[in-house]
């Protein structure tokens, strides 16, 4: 009877050690230190790190990262065949695979797709009538968004997104969504990410209520690189977004988006958060000796 408690015991023991959970912001981009209504969940098997993803208690995505069992290197890999941007490879993506499944709301099957280091293919997709529609990985979809302001074409051919891009009838232009070149400042994004989080200063009534947060602005790059139609994501921080506006609006012109060697408009989105350090305890004056 000893033997078989201990069995148990120690199988409970693995099993807990094995699930850990984290919180994002939307679209699982950026964790946060504090419960948000986008909640990842992280199962170990061996060289192996499962994942769930729910959005407010609803499960949106399943996938199966090998090749790591860090949590941290599951999240860029995750992060990455979901937009496929090229800043965001790292050295390791090319030990790494994946399998991902997205639900709609109802739990239906929306997505499956398979990736192997930087190459993603669609295994299938699946319409609004849950019907499949990639043939032999060749296809095509659109919709309207909500306020049928913009309508959005996605084409696939031998399981690769081969065109994307989004016709606003008001403007009467296209924002392409899939790139051979991504729109980027000129000093590239890393340094520019920098210098802007060094000289946006910290709004005083946040700073004074302690409050932190990630906020998230979108703006357009049109086909000279200049940057536009600003636009906060979070409608909640208006100290901190304020902040962030007026430095990009105040921003040079990038090197724009190309599609097929030809420059396009694009849209970008960035995080920027704002975070409350504290400040290093100074070193006690040491006594004289008399």
């Amino acid at each position: 009877m000893r033997f078989i408690f201990c069995f148990i015991l120690s199988l409970l023991s693995v099993t807990t050690f094995s699930q850990e959970v984290r919180y994002f912001s939307e679209r699982f981009q950026t964790q946060r230190g504090v419960k948000t209504g986008f909640e990842r969940r992280y199962f170990l098997e061996e060289n192996k790190v499962r994942t769930e993803d729910y959005e407010y208690d609803t499960l949106k995505q399943k996938s199966f990262i090998t090749g790591t069992t860090s949590l941290d290197e599951a999240d860029d890999y995750l992060w990455y065949v979901r937009v496929q941007a090229d800043h965001l490879v790292e050295p390791y993506f090319s030990n790494l695979k994946a399998r991902v499944h997205t639900f709609t709301k109802a739990g239906q099957p929306s997505s499956d797709i398979v990736a192997n280091g930087t190459r993603v293919l669609y295994a299938q997709l699946w319409n609004s009538d849950n019907k499949p529609y990639l043939v032999k990985g060749t296809g095509n979809s659109s919709y309207w968004n909500k306020d049928s302001t913009e309508n959005s074409h996605y084409f696939y051919k031998d399981s690769l997104l081969v065109s994307a891009f989004t016709y606003r009838p008001a403007q009467k232009d296209s924002i392409f969504i899939k790139l051979d070149q991504r729109a980027e400042p000129k000093i590239g994004i890393q340094a520019f990410v920098q210098k802007l989080a060094s000289t946006i200063p910290y709004p005083e009534n946040e700073l004074y209520a302690d409050v932190q947060a990630t906020i998230y602005i979108q703006f357009t790059v049109d086909e000279a690189g200049h940057l536009g139609e600003f636009k906060a994501l979070n409608s909640s921080y208006d100290g901190f977004n304020k902040a962030v506006l007026q430095k990009l609006e105040a921003s040079t012109a990038w090197n724009p988006a190309l599609v097929n060697s030809r420059k396009v408009k694009t849209r970008y989105a960035i995080p920027v958060t704002f975070q409350i350090m504290d400040e290093p305890a100074k070193p006690a004056k040491k006594k004289s000796r008399r």
